[in-house]
C-alpha cells in the first residue's frame, strides 16, 4: 500500500489531493473507507496537480530531494548554533529537537517551551 499527496512534495500547504496504491485484493475495501472519508478536489487544483506530476523525473529523484535537504541542513544549523540538540533524518524532513540545553527553555515543559517559542520568537513547533 502506497499512498501520497500533492501537499507536502508540492510545497501545497493544505491540499487535499492524494492518491494511494493498492494491491488488487485490497482495492474493494480500500475503495469502500475512501469514497466514505473523501470529497472530489476542486478542478483547477486536479490540473495543477497534473500539471506539477508532469514534470520531469529528475525533479522528482534529485532536485526535490536536494532542496529539502538543503532546508534540513540550513534549520539544524541554525537550531545547533542556538544550544538545539538535532538529530537529523535519513528519510523525511521533520526535525527532533531537544531544547534542554537551551538557556530559556531548560527548565520548561515541552508545551511551554513551545508557547515560550511562539509568542517570544515567532517560531511554532510541535511539542
Amino acid at each position: 500500500l502506497v499512498c501520497n499527496s500533492i501537499g507536502k512534495s508540492a510545497s501545497a500547504t493544505g491540499w487535499r489531493l492524494g492518491w494511494c496504491l493498492t494491491p488488487p485484493q485490497l482495492s474493494h475495501t480500500y475503495r469502500s473507507v475512501h469514497d466514505q472519508m473523501v470529497a472530489m478536489a476542486p478542478h483547477p487544483m486536479q490540473y495543477a496537480s497534473m500539471a506539477y506530476l508532469s514534470l520531469p523525473t529528475e525533479y522528482f529523484t534529485k532536485e526535490l530531494h536536494e532542496r529539502y535537504r538543503s532546508r534540513v541542513l540550513l534549520l539544524t544549523e541554525a537550531l545547533r548554533a542556538v544550544g538545539f540538540q538535532v538529530l537529523i533524518p535519513e528519510g523525511a524532513y521533520y526535525l527532533f529537537v531537544n531544547y534542554r540545553n537551551v538557556k530559556e527553555l531548560r527548565a520548561l515543559e515541552p508545551m511551554d517551551a513551545a508557547m515560550y517559542l511562539m509568542k517570544e520568537v515567532g517560531v511554532a513547533c510541535v511539542p
